[in-house]
């Protein structure tokens, strides 16, 4: 699979497709000051994206569109907004996360901080 990946400051959705996948993530996309937009694309479809939030350190925003899950995508999404945080300074991110996604971030080093309701917060120290 031949994916590029562009950062963008906006989110990368036309507004229709956003209201949708607010609707399938139960949650508002935001994009305060300081966001950057991962986006993946095969080709020139763009196929999944997430965000770094560098005022609050936040990975957010991890999506995969349904017809290209199960592909590899989501973990170079997760790989590329670590690494631009390290290229940016950042001394650390951190994340909000169901339990069932738990063990991919534990696999990559994160650590449990807090438990909100069914949100797990973990970190990682780059």
């Amino acid at each position: 699979m031949d994916l590029s990946f562009i950062t963008r400051t906006e989110p990368p959705m036309p507004a229709e497709s956003q209201r949708e996948i607010e609707r399938e993530i139960g949650g508002k996309i935001s994009s305060p000051e300081g966001t950057h937009w991962i986006c993946a694309y095969l080709g020139e479809e763009l196929v999944g994206f997430g965000a770094l939030k560098t005022k609050t350190k936040m990975l957010s925003h991890l999506y995969v569109y349904p017809a290209y899950r199960g592909r590899g995508i989501a973990g170079a999404l997760i790989d590329r907004r670590i690494a631009l945080a390290r290229e940016l300074g950042l001394p650390h991110v951190q994340i909000s996360i169901k339990e069932c996604r738990k063990p991919r971030y534990l696999a990559l080093g994160f650590y449990d901080t807090s438990v909100r309701g069914r949100w797990h917060w973990m970190k990682l120290k780059l």
